[in-house]
């Protein structure tokens, strides 16, 4: 399969799965358990341990991206994602700092 296409289904696929955990927190069903089982604490420090891994797996996914793409820029021929994740695994990527200005060395 395509990688954006599926790139593209994971992403909506997260998204509706967070709007789903969203909806169900909500309802009369779940928030008498959720007040009864955690204290105002509890339910503030849940919140915020989801958005941060939330923000910690988007930035991970940001520079797992842009290492691909640094690695690839910096090949002398072209190459293959595949061929592309299996430098980054040998230790031999590009670095992710780089100005837009610059080539990948």
């Amino acid at each position: 399969m395509n990688p954006f296409v599926l790139s593209l289904i994971t992403m909506l696929l997260r998204y509706g799965v967070m709007a789903v955990a969203g909806a169900l927190g909500l309802t009369h069903l779940v928030q008498p358990l959720i007040d009864r089982y955690l204290s105002d604490y509890e339910q503030v420090t849940a919140a915020i341990a989801l958005a941060l891994a939330t923000a910690l797996y988007a930035a991970a996914r940001k520079f797992w991206d842009k290492q691909k793409f640094a690695t690839a820029a910096a090949a002398d021929y072209k190459i293959s994602e595949r061929d592309v994740e299996f430098k980054i695994q040998m230790g031999r990527a590009a670095s992710v700092v780089i100005p837009k200005s610059e080539v990948p060395l």
